[in-house]
């Protein structure tokens, strides 16, 4: 599945990409970043209006998302994504696997270790194929062996960052199932169309 993925500051931003995309794809990616993992932040988890016309998935790319539990209980997503960078990786998915499909998610630098751990409990695993937080980076191709890797363990496998045309075919045939995708989608002249042919792809 392609999936939008939304990277911004506030609800306003929010609502104006998930409009741009409502129409055609029924899921979008929410990032949420505080600066206790990465470098930048965004939007928090409490600014994520209720209701939205789409379903969602949150990448939860901060060190205790589990302090927002009860606003994303309201919120129903899709999926979350609790990334292993976490020094409470185990607590937080034992927390949040007990209401949410929850993803383990992978920056580019790191090990498979601590999500393969707790395959049992997860349902997926996300690997980034960018640094951790950043936008329109180019796409890392060390994530080939991270993806031949987690398809050892894994049947539901997520990709996010600095996919496109040129890589998206090679990474489906390894294993991925789900593309976070941003640039390639909302820098295009026609983002439904985008869409489409990268969907026609994998």
């Amino acid at each position: 599945m392609i999936i939008p993925a939304i990277l911004e500051k506030n609800k306003e931003s929010l609502l104006k990409r998930i409009n741009e995309v409502k129409d055609f794809s029924p899921v979008v990616h929410i990032d949420i970043m505080d600066k206790t993992l990465t470098k930048d932040n965004t939007l928090s988890i409490s600014d994520i209006p209720l209701g939205l016309p789409v379903l969602i998935e949150l990448h939860l790319m901060i060190n205790t998302p589990s302090i927002y539990l009860n606003y994303m209980r309201k919120l129903s997503p899709y999926k979350i994504i609790v990334h292993s960078e976490s020094d409470i990786f185990e607590k937080e998915v034992s927390i949040l696997s007990n209401y949410f499909n929850v993803y383990g998610g992978v920056n580019i630098g790191s090990s498979l270790k601590d999500v393969i751990s707790l395959k049992d409990v997860l349902s997926g695993i996300l690997l980034m194929s960018v640094d951790m937080g950043a936008s329109g980076e180019s796409f890392n191709t060390k994530v080939f062996d991270k993806i031949k890797e987690a398809a050892v363990d894994f049947t539901n496998i997520e990709l996010d960052g600095g996919i496109s045309k040129d890589n998206i075919s090679k990474c489906s045939i390894l294993g991925v199932n789900d593309f976070a995708i941003h640039t390639a989608l909302y820098s295009s002249q026609n983002i439904e169309k985008e869409y489409i042919e990268l969907g026609d792809i994998i």
